[in-house]
């Protein structure tokens, strides 16, 4: 952000729509590098659990090691060797899930205990259901798609008259303050830190942080959105999600499921 800060600057001053599309672009570009620098992405494999020790690590080589020479020379003592480091390794992964399960409960406090609740239950297992609509029938993924836009999203009728928002008139002399430091702050802080992002991928949680990082920038450029009345393109991008409906007796039809909007956490400030 310091590299274009003149920039940026110089885009808010101008106040256009075009300069302030480049002036948002600029600061979700900068909070993206900041990410990528800072924090780094998680690598999840099959050993990735809070349970798995080095120790395990180290009994897992050697069970593969006797393994290897049991096969190689096929002896009843080697085979006798190799049972015997199995049985530990999986013994010891089976205590060391124990321990860390009774540790994590201990260790709960908070929003942990509900966690912890969620761990007990079951998951449940959901089959997508072919879809029904205007004696179509789809089991296939892009058709359901389709199918789910042309239901939920169908085009509007035809409007009898004409609205033309320049034929209204408008007291030029309505008094407009500019929101203050202390309303945009509360903006991101009292909202749910970890609500799922738009496509963007940038959340409140990580816009706390880039408030005390940057809080002049943000400030001065939603002061001149507002001023301006525009809201910029990036902010409008949202990506769709499509929910089932609860307790409904068939899940066949549009009409049980319902669409979700996840919008870019920038635009709700």
């Amino acid at each position: 952000m310091a590299k274009s800060s003149p920039t940026f600057t110089l885009l808010l001053y101008n106040g256009t729509a075009e300069f302030l599309d480049q002036a948002a672009c600029i600061l979700t570009d900068s909070i993206h590098q900041s990410l990528s620098l800072h924090i780094p992405l998680s690598k999840p494999c099959s050993r990735s659990k809070r349970w798995w020790t080095e120790e395990l690590a180290s009994m897992r080589t050697e069970m593969a090691k006797c393994c290897r020479i049991w096969k190689h020379c096929r002896l009843e003592t080697d085979y006798t060797d190799y049972k015997r480091s199995r049985n530990g390794y999986f013994r010891k992964i089976r205590a060391s899930k124990s321990n860390s399960w009774k540790g994590f409960l201990n260790s709960a406090r908070g929003q942990d205990i509900f966690t912890a609740v969620k761990y007990t239950r079951p998951t449940k297992s959901l089959k997508s259901a072919p879809l029904s609509f205007d004696l179509q029938c789809t089991t296939d993924f892009d058709s359901k798609c389709m199918m789910f836009r042309e239901a939920m999203f169908p085009n509007p009728p035809a409007s009898k008259t004409t609205f033309n928002p320049e034929d209204r008139e408008i007291d030029k002399c309505f008094p407009w303050y500019d929101i203050t430091d202390k309303e945009v702050k509360d903006a991101i802080f009292k909202s749910a830190p970890h609500k799922a992002p738009g496509p963007d991928g940038i959340n409140f949680l990580c816009l706390r942080q880039v408030y005390h990082a940057i809080p002049i920038p943000l400030v001065k450029l939603f002061q001149t959105v507002l001023k301006t009345g525009y809201h910029p393109q990036c902010w409008r991008e949202a990506t769709g999600a499509i929910i089932r409906k609860p307790n409904k007796a068939d899940y066949t039809t549009p009409k049980a499921y319902r669409p979700v909007s996840l919008l870019n956490c920038l635009g709700k400030i």
